[in-house]
C-alpha cells in the first residue's frame, strides 16, 4: 500500500467517525429533550375502557390532512400500551399480489369503523362489538394502499377504475362512482385548464 493510499485511508477512517459523532450528537440531545419531555407527564394509571362514542374521530387515512398518524387526547400511553388486549377481530379475505389488506381504518363519531380491503371491497363496522354493519363489494384488486375516507355523511374511495363515494349509513347503494379514463397529457391539461374557467 502505498503512502498516497495509506492517507486517503487514514482520512476516511476519521472522515467516518466524524460523522458518527456528528449524527450521534444531536440524535442524544433529541432523545434527551424527549426523555425529559416525557417524564415531566403523568402517565395514565389505567387502561382505557372503551368509550361508547369517540370524542376525536379518526376520519382521515393516517389521522389528519398531514399524515402525523398522531392521536390525541387518549389515555392510552407509552406506559400502558403493553395492558391492551384484543377487542374484536374480522376475518378479511381479499387476496392481492401484496396481501389483503394495506390501508388505514378510519371511524366517524358515531362509532362506525370503516376499512377497504386489496380488493376494494368496504366495510361498516359497529366500533363495540365488531359486527359488520354493512359491506360495498367491488371486487377490483388493487396492490396498495388503499383505503377511504369518511366526511359529511359519505364514505369516499377509490377502486383500480373508479372513484365512488357510498353513504356511511347505507353503504352497499353507492351514491356516486366515476370511472377513471386515461388521457394523454396535452388533453388532460386542456381538460383542467376548462374545469378551471368554469
Amino acid at each position: 500500500m502505498s503512502k498516497r493510499d495509506r492517507r486517503i485511508n487514514a482520512f476516511l477512517n476519521v472522515g467516518i467517525w466524524l460523522m458518527f459523532i456528528a449524527l450521534l450528537v444531536p440524535a442524544g440531545v433529541v432523545g434527551w429533550a424527549i426523555g425529559r419531555h416525557d417524564s415531566g407527564t403523568k402517565a395514565a394509571a389505567a387502561v382505557a375502557k372503551p368509550a361508547a362514542v369517540s370524542a376525536l374521530p379518526w376520519s382521515l387515512p393516517n389521522g389528519d390532512l398531514v399524515n402525523t398518524r398522531a392521536t390525541r387526547h387518549t389515555p392510552i400511553s407509552a406506559a400502558n400500551v403493553s395492558k391492551l388486549g384484543v377487542a374484536w377481530t374480522m376475518p378479511l379475505t381479499a387476496s392481492s399480489v401484496y396481501g389483503t389488506f394495506a390501508a388505514n381504518p378510519v371511524t366517524d363519531a358515531g362509532g362506525t369503523v370503516y376499512l377497504q380491503d386489496l380488493a376494494s371491497n368496504v366495510f361498516a363496522i359497529d366500533l363495540m362489538s365488531g359486527r359488520v354493519r354493512w359491506t360495498r363489494r367491488y371486487n377490483s384488486q388493487d396492490i396498495g394502499p388503499n383505503g377511504v375516507t369518511v366526511a359529511g355523511g359519505k364514505v369516499y374511495g377509490a377502486t383500480a377504475k373508479f372513484a365512488f363515494a357510498l353513504d356511511a349509513e347505507t353503504g352497499p347503494r353507492a351514491l356516486a362512482e366515476h370511472e377513471a379514463r386515461p388521457c394523454a397529457p396535452a388533453e388532460g391539461r386542456r381538460r383542467a385548464r376548462q374545469r378551471l374557467r368554469h
